[in-house]
């Protein structure tokens, strides 16, 4: 999670009656370096108490870093889907982003942001969609 000083906070999560509920905040990162510490810290404490298979594989600390997530397929499918049914008269960017994100995630308005840029979307602000 971005925070308001462009810092990362690392955080243990749980997914409740569809929200993320933050077990644990573990700190926040301003370099590469510490976000690997820190979720290194946090795979050793959500693996705690489990036993691993040792598969001899190297562990590399930066392996869990996303560095973008966008889901081009998906979004694709759904712009030619819109197209099919007709719905590309409407010239509605704001729309169609909206029905995109209700589509991906049933969630309210206000929360649809968040859906998209999940899956790397840039969300457009009705008013500068019809422009």
């Amino acid at each position: 999670v971005k925070t308001a000083s462009g810092a990362t906070a690392v955080q243990i999560a749980e997914r409740k009656n569809r929200r993320d509920v933050v077990l644990e905040h573990l700190g926040s990162a301003h370099t590469e370096a510490e976000l690997a510490a820190l979720m290194s810290a946090g795979r050793d404490k959500i693996n705690a108490d489990q036993e691993a298979l040792d598969l001899g594989l190297p562990r590399d600390p930066q392996s869990a870093v996303v560095h973008s997530k966008r889901s081009r397929q998906l979004v694709e499918t759904l712009q030619v889907a819109w197209t099919a049914l007709g719905f590309d008269v409407i010239k509605d960017e704001a729309f169609f982003q909206l029905v995109a994100a209700r589509l991906i995630e049933p969630t309210s308005m206000s929360d649809s942001a968040r859906v998209l840029t999940e899956i790397g979307m840039d969300p457009v602000h009705r008013s500068r969609a019809c422009q």
